[in-house]
């Protein structure tokens, strides 16, 4: 077996600029569905992930039977097409030049509280192929817990490597954050406005973009000075 390290690395506001088309799609899905009175504060949700917040939604709901997850990809799929036909996605700065830069170095895996049908083409924008690579949704898992640690091992699991020596993650809130936290991970933000605040005020290092990054780390020495404590 041998040692590497992994990067764990958000979608939405991290590597692209579509957290408003996600929510916009998002929201539209779950509307389909006959609520009384749908909470659209995703903060006040136990698990910040589409499939988490949809379950909770349904028990909130007095909904009958368990949350159709299915009718909710497909609602949601049909939602994102026609939002993202309407508003192209750019990437975050710097984004796909990281990735370029650390692909032979980490082992790269993706780790998102979007659906799956919107990180395939979020992903495709910048360049990459979902079917080659890592990627854990919210169409597998409802807690970013369980997001995150499956990302890993999956992809430890793929380069032979027992224990990786690093696992960095990076991503644009507070979810992020703290999931990196609980599960014991180093961690960098990216981001600016008052979401990176949120981070600062628990001692995170965070970069405006990729750019940022790459200017203060090599890339073979990436680390989180300063992380923020439990």
């Amino acid at each position: 077996m041998s040692e590497k390290s992994v990067i764990v690395l958000d979608i939405d506001g991290t590597l692209t600029d579509s957290v408003g088309l996600h929510q916009a799609a998002f929201k539209q899905a779950l509307r389909s569905f006959p609520f009384d009175n749908l909470d659209t504060d995703w903060g006040g949700y136990r698990h910040h992930t589409d499939s988490g917040i949809f379950a909770e939604a349904w028990a909130r709901g007095g909904m009958r039977g368990s949350p159709p997850f299915d009718d909710l990809e497909s609602r949601y799929a049909q939602a994102y097409d026609a939002v993202a036909s309407r508003n192209p996605i750019a990437e975050i700065n710097g984004a796909r030049q990281f990735l370029e830069t650390i692909s032979d170095r980490w082992i790269v895996v993706f780790a998102t509280g979007s659906l799956a049908h919107g990180a395939r083409h979020k992903l495709s924008v910048l360049g990459l192929a979902a079917e080659d690579h890592v990627v854990v949704t919210a169409s597998e898992f409802c807690t970013r817990e369980d997001l995150v640690e499956n990302a890993v091992s999956r992809g430890c699991a793929g380069h032979g490597v027992c224990r990786p020596a690093q696992v960095l993650s990076i991503g644009d809130g507070i979810w992020d954050l703290k999931t990196a936290l609980h599960l014991g991970y180093d961690f960098l933000g990216i981001g600016t406005g008052p979401k990176a605040d949120q981070m600062r005020d628990l001692k995170a290092v965070v970069y405006d973009d990729f750019v940022a990054l790459a200017a203060s780390h090599d890339g073979e020495r990436l680390r989180a000075p300063g992380s923020a404590e439990a």
